[in-house]
């Protein structure tokens, strides 16, 4: 399916496994440059490496809910785009 998506950035949040990482991988299919991150770095780089096989991936690792790396992860990400 053609989304029209290609070109575009996404940021898709809890992206090292399950739902996210389905979302990333579908983004990726779609030609989307993916920023994806998660708390646990050994999974997020498992994630990182099966959905470079769909497109271009970037991941950083941290969690969310904690305001340091919530600003870490923006500025990375921000520097991305």
């Amino acid at each position: 399916m053609d989304l029209h998506l290609t070109d575009k950035i996404a940021f898709v949040a809890a992206s090292s496994s399950g739902l996210g990482k389905s979302v990333a991988i579908e983004l990726a299919k779609e030609g989307v440059q993916v920023i994806i991150c998660g708390r646990n770095p050994d999974t997020l780089n498992k994630a990182k490496a099966e959905i470079e096989k769909f497109g271009n991936v970037f991941a950083i690792a941290g969690d969310l809910t904690n305001n340091t790396d919530r600003d870490r992860i923006i500025k990375h990400s921000i520097r991305k785009i």
